[in-house]
């Protein structure tokens, strides 16, 4: 295997103070177990509150795995520019150059290429990036009152609810069946953003409950988890601290059945957290970081001397198994 290399998205995620649940971070939003809240940064380091054996691959037999699909052109699109770069495009934040639905109906009636999945990809992501800061808005106000800034986030999310109208819960599906295609065909982008994407697309509310009664937010979960573990494998470090979030969701009598809820694993968790801070420290330029973000004491809040004994045995295994790769 050659040398596992830091992704882009562990820059985000350095000098986390705490980690308890699935965090990432879209356009300013912090999504935290699924919970919207709005991120902020002190010296460098994102305040948050919140903080394992490779779990089986559930449905992947992706192609020959390359580090990311945008280096290469879909065969209807030979005259199209170099594909985007998948996180890139599920950021959420570039603006669409034209209604999101317009492109979603083009791909629906059966428009196919790269250029045409892009497009949808990148517009769905900013719309469910100006859905989470509408949500963060009215919980904000609802807070505090009207202030300067709920007032100019609520200008913000108005200008973009004219670019995102039309949308259904059916079209942020679409989300999850592109970057699902991405990733069989060995996009390891689109596999930890299929993830980060969320069940049915998105995270949030309007969804309606996500929660593992409905088989199709179970399904998600697996395939989610899968590809985690495959991108992990081919060298996304990130992939691993996302896998520590995955078995850290302890389930909680005001939220049953929620995501992830049954895979509940501290020990696991930890591994993977361990895992993570071992591989990323071995770069000179963010160990001290790590240390002064005292992140392994986070992630080892509340687990016994035998548990954290149990997860650096597992860390060592699962560090073990990418290196034999």
């Amino acid at each position: 295997m050659e040398e596992i290399k830091e992704p882009a998205d562990s820059a985000e995620l350095r000098n986390v103070s705490m980690k308890n649940h699935a965090v990432f971070i879209i356009g300013g939003i912090l999504i935290s177990g699924g919970v919207v809240a709005v991120a902020h940064w002190q010296d460098d380091a994102l305040i948050i509150n919140e903080s394992v054996e490779i779990a089986p691959f559930v449905n992947s037999t992706p192609a020959p795995l390359v580090r990311s699909a945008s280096s290469t052109l879909d065969t209807a699109d030979k005259s199209a520019l170099p594909a985007a770069s998948t996180k890139a495009l599920v950021s959420g934040l570039k603006a669409p150059a034209r209604p999101v639905w317009e492109g979603v109906v083009d791909y629906r009636q059966g428009k196919k290429g790269r250029s045409i999945q892009e497009e949808v990809i990148a517009g769905l992501s900013f719309c469910a990036s100006a859905e989470l800061k509408r949500e963060a808005a009215v919980a904000e106000k609802s807070r505090t009152g009207v202030t300067a800034q709920t007032a100019a986030l609520d200008s913000m999310v108005q200008a973009q609810s004219e670019i995102c109208t039309r949308l259904s819960d059916a079209d942020y599906e679409l989300r999850s069946e592109i970057l699902g295609i991405w990733a069989k065909e060995g996009d390891l982008e689109a596999m930890v953003a299929f993830y980060t994407a969320g069940p049915l697309g998105k995270w949030g509310a309007t969804t309606g409950p996500q929660t593992l009664e409905n088989p199709r937010i179970k399904e998600w979960q697996s395939q989610a988890v899968s590809w985690l573990n495959v991108a992990a494998q081919q060298g996304q470090i990130g992939a691993l601290l996302l896998l520590s979030d995955v078995y850290d969701n302890q389930p909680a009598a005001e939220r049953p059945n929620a995501v992830f809820s049954d895979l509940y694993d501290p020990v696991r968790s930890y591994a993977y957290a361990h895992a993570w801070h071992y591989l990323v420290g071995r770069d000179e330029s963010k160990r001290q970081a790590l240390l002064k973000s005292d992140f392994l004491k986070g992630a080892e809040a509340g687990l016994s001397k035998e548990q954290r004994d149990l997860g650096r045995t597992e860390s060592k295994r699962i560090i073990d198994s990418l290196n034999r790769n």
